[in-house]
């Protein structure tokens, strides 16, 4: 069973059943930052994700080629310890993918704290986030610039 209490405070509801949307605390760790400071450091961090997680597809991608009956057979090697080799770089891709999830994991945290921090402030004051809207927007009917 639901109770009022054990659901996130951001989808309370009084009892006329409206939301009543709380903000996260600020964040001290971010205070010192300005809020374009915030918004960049989020698209930095939204971007070094998206590298990890690139990054990761492609080793997964020579993982998957590695273990290919055709690809893994001796017989394709010009090496003459060719499952020692193969070994090996298995043994890398691996370590390698490990090592990216860790980071990609922790990036999406820290995007995850950074978002929160970005609610919390807009909530404080929500005009603030009109100075992330572009400052000439199209007229109504009138094409933008992209087409």
């Amino acid at each position: 069973m639901t109770t009022e209490l054990s659901r996130p405070q951001s989808a309370r509801t009084t009892t006329r059943g409206r939301r009543h949307p709380v903000a996260p605390p600020l964040d001290p760790g971010l205070a010192h930052l300005s809020l374009p400071s915030v918004r960049a450091y989020r698209h930095m961090l939204a971007q070094e994700e998206f590298a990890a997680t690139s990054w990761r597809r492609l080793i997964q991608v020579h993982l998957a080629a590695l273990a290919d009956d055709d690809v893994a057979d001796p017989a394709h090697q010009g090496d003459a310890c060719p499952g020692v080799a193969l070994a090996g770089w298995v043994h890398q891709l691996h370590d390698l993918d490990h090592e990216l999830a860790g980071y990609r994991e922790c990036a999406m945290e820290r995007l995850a704290r950074v978002t929160e921090e970005l609610i919390a402030r807009y909530h404080q004051d929500p005009s603030r986030c009109l100075a992330a809207l572009p400052p000439n927007p199209p007229a109504p009917g009138e094409k933008n610039s992209r087409g």
